[in-house]
C-alpha cells in the first residue's frame, strides 16, 4: 500500500470491517509526512464530490468542496475513500472519477496527492455495489488482514510505522523506465504475458488481470517499492505485481524474467 501511495497509483484495499484499514491510512500519512483525509462513501451525495455550486458577488461560478477534498486540492495529501463499494448509485460516477482520474468536479487534485480506496470483501458487505472488472483494472487490488501480533502490538501501544527513506523522484523515474524496459525484454520471450482480452473469471469476480494498463500500474508501484529498498522478487514485490497483474501472470513474469536473466 505504501508503494502505491508513493507512486500515486490508486490502490483498492480489501479487508474485513473493523480490521484496521483506516488506521493503516493514518499510518501511511505519518510515514510519508502527508496528511490522510478520509471520505466515507456511504455518506456522500454527488455534490459532496463534484462541489456545491455557488455564484460569488462578482457573478463568477465557484464550487465548494468538502474539507477533505479541498485539502488534497490545495496541498499534497492522501485522500482515503472508505466504504468505496457502498456509495449510492447517483454518487458512483463522480466518486469513480475522483478515484481514477483524480478530478473533483472541474478541479484536479494536487499533483503530489494520492488516492486510496478502502472496502470490505463482497461476502462481508451485502448490498454494496461492487466494482466492475474494468474499474478494478484501473486500480491496484490489495488484500489487507493484520496478523495477531500486529493487533496485539496495537493494543499494547506499540503500533509499527514503516520507515520510509527520503523520496527520490529522479530515482523513481529511472526505476519505472528500467522496470518497463525489463518487462518489454521479458515479453519478447513470452508475448502472452499481456492479456489483451480480460479472462472470464476476472469479468465475473472483478479479479485483476494483466492488461497493458494494469501491468503499467503494477510496474510503477513495483518501482516505488524498489526505490524504498525492496525487490520485485521479495514477498511484497510479488504482492504488488499480483495486485495489478493477477497472481498467475505475476508468477509467470517473475519466473520467465529470472530464466531470461540467467540465460
Amino acid at each position: 500500500v505504501l508503494a502505491c501511495v508513493c507512486a500515486k497509483v490508486t490502490g483498492l484495499v480489501l479487508g474485513p470491517p473493523g480490521g484496521g484499514k483506516s488506521s493503516l491510512s493514518y499510518m501511511l500519512g505519518r510515514a510519508t509526512r502527508r496528511p490522510a483525509h478520509v471520505l466515507i462513501g456511504s455518506n456522500l451525495d454527488p455534490t459532496d464530490i463534484a462541489g456545491f455550486p455557488y455564484v460569488s458577488q462578482d457573478g463568477r461560478l465557484h464550487r465548494a468542496f468538502l474539507p477533505a477534498i479541498q485539502a488534497c486540492i490545495d496541498a499534497p495529501g492522501i485522500l482515503v475513500c472508505d466504504e468505496a463499494t457502498a456509495t449510492p448509485p447517483s454518487v458512483r460516477p463522480p466518486f469513480m472519477r475522483l478515484a481514477l482520474e483524480r478530478i473533483a468536479g472541474d478541479r484536479p487534485l494536487h499533483p503530489e496527492s494520492s488516492v486510496l480506496l478502502l472496502a470490505n470483501p463482497p461476502e462481508q458487505a451485502p448490498g454494496g455495489t461492487e466494482l466492475t472488472a474494468m474499474e478494478v483494472n484501473r486500480t491496484f487490488l490489495l488484500s489487507f488482514l493484520p496478523c495477531y501480533d500486529e493487533v496485539r502490538g496495537y493494543f499494547a501501544g506499540r503500533p509499527v510505522d514503516p520507515e520510509v527513506p527520503p523520496w527520490d523522484q529522479a530515482a523513481f523515474t529511472m526505476a519505472v523506465a528500467r522496470e518497463k524496459l525489463d518487462f518489454a525484454l521479458t515479453m519478447s520471450m513470452e508475448p502472452t504475458l499481456i492479456q489483451m482480452d480480460p479472462p472470464q473469471a476476472s469479468i465475473d469476480s472483478g479479479a485483476p488481470w494483466a492488461s497493458p494498463r494494469s501491468t503499467d500500474l503494477a510496474l510503477q508501484a513495483g518501482a516505488a517499492h524498489i526505490v524504498m529498498g525492496g525487490s520485485l522478487e521479495d514477498d511484497v514485490g510479488y504482492a504488488i505485481l499480483s495486485g495489478g497483474m493477477g497472481e498467475a501472470s505475476a508468477a509467470r513474469y517473475l519466473g520467465i524474467r529470472k530464466l531470461r536473466v540467467d540465460l
